[in-house]
């Protein structure tokens, strides 16, 4: 977790255990802005104070889960319930909506490596 930049070589970032937990109640309490969810696992949250938090694939022990209200949205297994509420994706460099034809679905016979983060493998 962080109060800005969670790169590996942040200086503020720290495990979350570094903070008390009211701290971390405080910060982690504000509205997710910013959600990315990797399909090995890992979750990055912006959140709306300005803190970052990050769960890495390597630590697969420790839970993690996003709730919309009362409705368990996300775990470590992937998305699990519908939003309620529209996705859109955004260009990274504009902030404008990309409107575009659904992805087809990923071929049966691809070999595909679990352990890349790269969301093109």
């Amino acid at each position: 977790m962080a109060p800005r930049a969670i790169a590996e070589d942040a200086p503020e970032r720290h495990m979350i255990s570094h903070w008390t937990r009211a701290e971390v109640e405080r910060n982690v309490s504000a509205p997710i802005l910013s959600p990315v969810f990797f399909k090995s696992g890992s979750l990055r949250l912006g959140l709306g104070n300005g803190w970052k938090l990050f769960v890495s694939k390597r630590h697969p022990h420790v839970t993690a889960t996003v709730f919309f209200g009362d409705t368990l949205m996300w775990n470590r297994s992937g998305m699990l319930s519908p939003a309620g509420f529209s996705v859109v994706t955004l260009d990274p460099w504009t902030g404008q909506r990309i409107d575009a034809p659904p992805w087809p679905p990923r071929p049966e016979d691809l070999d595909i490596d679990t352990d890349s983060d790269d969301i093109n493998g």
